[in-house]
């Protein structure tokens, strides 16, 4: 009865962790398109290459 009890609580522990990571990297992608548009909706005459310039020292 123990081992079956743990295989579930690893299961299960799996299970959640695979959830939290998948809306994480939901969360991030939302998160880079909302600065996306924040940084550059407004002025279209900035450059490609420029684009990322100030973005080189973040995470």
């Amino acid at each position: 009865m123990g081992k079956v009890l743990i295989w579930f609580v690893i299961i299960i522990s799996i299970v959640v962790l695979y959830c939290l990571m998948k809306v994480k990297a939901e969360s991030d992608e939302l998160y880079e398109e909302l600065m996306r548009k924040h940084f550059y909706g407004r002025s279209e005459d900035i450059l490609a290459s420029d684009k990322t310039e100030h973005l080189k020292g973040c995470g």
